[in-house]
């Protein structure tokens, strides 16, 4: 290959990356999820039966993701073994720049994508794509008062949203 064909092919390549950077030159406005930014322990009310847990939200990539990670510790009992879950999930933007999505992996194997809305000021309510072939999942976060945070996960078995139940409730407070 000749020095002319390497200039080529690297102009070809600055070319590409810089159309593919200023396609994500959007700034996103993370403000309508700004309250679960921060360090969180599960509220089990004293109750280790219940789980311990913490878990966190932080911006990432330069700010052009959400990056929640999530662990629980659910102690043994004479009926089950113990139980350690840990869970991601990315909150990204749609084509708009607006923070609408999220994915969620966890250990046990589970993927789930998120639709995200935002019916209330400091709340936000992550609802799973249905599925008349499956369930279907809603996870709601609130926050009450300042350094508090609701939370409920409820799952519908037939995703369908009127055989929703909740599957999960409960509270955190903010450690950082």
């Amino acid at each position: 290959m000749t020095k002319k064909n390497y200039v080529l092919i690297f102009a070809i390549i600055f070319f590409f990356s810089g159309i593919a950077g200023a396609q994500n030159s959007k700034k996103i406005n993370w403000d309508k999820l700004s309250f679960l930014l921060g360090k969180w322990v599960v509220d089990n009310g004293g109750d280790p039966v219940k789980g311990e847990g913490e878990f966190s939200f932080k911006d990432d990539l330069n700010e052009n993701i959400f990056l929640r990670i999530n662990f629980v510790n659910y102690p043994a009992n004479k009926d089950i073994p113990a139980i350690y879950h840990k869970d991601y999930m990315i909150i990204y933007p749609d084509s708009l720049g607006n923070p609408t999505k999220a994915i969620y992996f966890d250990n046990e194997g589970h993927i789930i994508n998120y639709d995200i809305k935002y019916p209330i000021l400091q709340g936000a309510i992550f609802e799973s794509e249905y599925n008349e072939n499956g369930p279907a999942f809603c996870l709601t976060y609130t926050t009450p008062e300042k350094d508090r945070l609701n939370i409920k996960f409820e799952i519908s078995p037939t995703g369908k949203p009127e055989d929703f139940f909740i599957y999960l409730k409960g509270s955190a407070k903010r450690k950082e």
